[in-house]
């Protein structure tokens, strides 16, 4: 009678519960490609869930295995994409190459750059019309 044997590389009585957390990191995010950017690179990270960028109130909400990683290499990970994460500072050869939106006031900037040149554009069509 022939015998069948069975042998797994698991656990047969149940799985150990991994922990998860979730952290709220402040970043110096500017704009929806900032949000990209950052997400995009986090995504890169071991040990991540879930990553989502609120560009509007500068907060990376981040899901975790606490036994992959931590708050500070999910920090240092911010920084070095080029942004602020809390208190770590951004990486300075890595924020030199963000976008000049994504630059700290970089979107305060460009709207000013574009409301001075609509300025100029109108002044410039009525002096034509003089």
């Amino acid at each position: 009678m022939p015998v069948l044997l069975l042998f797994s590389a698991g656990q047969v009585f149940g799985q150990v519960r991994r922990e998860a957390l979730t952290i709220r990191i402040k970043t110096s995010a500017e704009c929806q490609i900032c949000k990209k950017r950052i997400e995009d690179y986090l995504k890169r990270e071991p040990g991540l869930i879930y990553v989502n960028l609120d560009y509007h109130n500068k907060i990376a909400t981040v899901r975790y295995y606490t036994d992959v990683t931590n708050p500070d290499n999910i920090r240092t990970a911010i920084a070095n994409a080029g942004y602020d994460a809390d208190t770590v500072a951004a990486e300075p050869d890595s924020y030199r190459l963000l976008p000049s939106c994504c630059k700290k006031g970089g979107m305060a900037a460009l709207k000013a750059a574009q409301i001075a040149a609509r300025k100029a554009a109108d002044q410039a069509a009525r002096e034509k019309r003089h």
